[in-house]
């Protein structure tokens, strides 16, 4: 075998196994810093990744000092008009004037599978430098960097999610609001703590089946099961309140918030069930409003007593007074009285 092609291969072992295991951004870095002199001898290096508004931003620089950066903008424009292409760039004995001192360009796509997601470019100050087998290095190089960054991507949300549900699992096992999770197709997979110690329902006793099948009694609203079922069969939020049975037969009353949860990719793979005990603030509903028609009921009786005591005072001439429980006058009729009045002085 081809002595040139060996040491290619070898050299691209070297950086496959120089890429394994890298858990953050600065890894990546210090990896491509201590492993870019396997690709060619350069003045120096840029790498630009895409940022979440797909907008190429220098990640990694190597060969000049910030002054320098801001001084040299040819690459950028290179590393622009590369990523638009999706094509390799490369001149071996050329400057222009944006980048006088560079005459050797070797650019290439920081891709993942098909998708570009960067750049990767390195520059000589002597002509005619590269070769073919730094171009096959330069492309092995950006292709570790691509899968190593997206790894790198993966991994971040991946903890993200852990710490968000490890979050998430304290506040529902916390909760004094039941809890229940179920499959597509509405059947149990878990429930609280809560859940358990409220109803008397056990997990063990549950899994597998459908709230409804044990939950729902005689009192239990039709109408409310059915918008519940059409809700899950429609993978749609819904909010309701519901009469409930405990296991051991009492009755409860529950607000439900029945939730689909979907995955990032828009598709569906479970509910989460919500439930509120309103038992409590049913009964003191109840209350008020019976206690708002008893009052409403003394208030009619006391307005009938009212009008018929006026309307007897409109019809007779004799004298009505009030008299309490003790035999104490507490109101007269003064045209009562008056009358009354006259008839003294009549007979005296």
């Amino acid at each position: 075998m081809d002595s040139e092609l060996l040491s290619t291969l070898s050299d691209i072992e070297k950086l496959v196994e120089s890429f394994t295991a890298i858990e953050n951004h600065d890894l990546l870095v210090e990896k491509i810093e201590s492993h870019i002199q396997l690709i060619a001898d350069f003045d120096r290096a840029e790498l630009y990744l895409c940022d979440d508004e797909q907008t190429l931003k220098l990640f990694s620089s190597i060969g000049f000092s910030e002054k320098e950066k801001a001084e040299e903008k040819g690459m950028e424009i290179l590393a622009a008009e590369v990523y638009r292409s999706g094509e390799v760039f490369w001149e071996n004995n050329h400057s222009t004037e944006k980048s006088p001192i560079f005459y050797s360009k070797m650019v290439v796509p920081v891709k993942l599978n098909t998708e570009i997601i960067g750049v990767f470019g390195i520059q000589s100050k002597s002509p005619n430098v590269f070769t073919e087998k730094n171009l096959a290095l330069l492309k092995v190089f950006a292709s570790l960097i691509g899968d190593s960054f997206s790894s790198i991507k993966k991994d971040t949300e991946i903890k993200r999610q852990i710490d968000e549900n490890e979050k998430l699992s304290i506040l529902i096992r916390n909760t004094t609001n039941n809890v229940i999770y179920a499959d597509k197709e509405g059947r149990i997979t878990w429930v609280n703590k809560h859940f358990e110690e409220s109803t008397g329902f056990l997990l063990d006793d549950i899994i597998g089946k459908k709230p409804g099948s044990f939950l729902c009694g005689e009192a239990t609203e039709i109408e409310k099961t059915n918008e519940l079922r059409t809700a899950i069969q429609q993978r749609k939020k819904c909010q309701l309140a519901i009469t409930n049975y405990k296991k051991n037969g009492e009755l409860f009353k529950v607000d439900i918030q029945l939730i689909p949860i979907f995955h990032s990719s828009g598709e569906f793979y479970q509910f989460v069930s919500i439930q509120e005990d309103i038992t409590r603030l049913e009964v003191q509903k109840t209350e008020i409003e019976h206690n708002q028609k008893e009052i409403q009921g003394n208030l009619l009786k006391i307005a009938i007593k009212e009008n018929l005591y006026s309307s007897l005072v409109q019809i007779t001439h004799d004298l009505i007074s009030t008299i309490d429980k003790n035999g104490i006058i507490i109101a007269t009729d003064l045209r009562g009285a008056e009358l009354d009045k006259k008839l003294a002085e009549v007979l005296k």
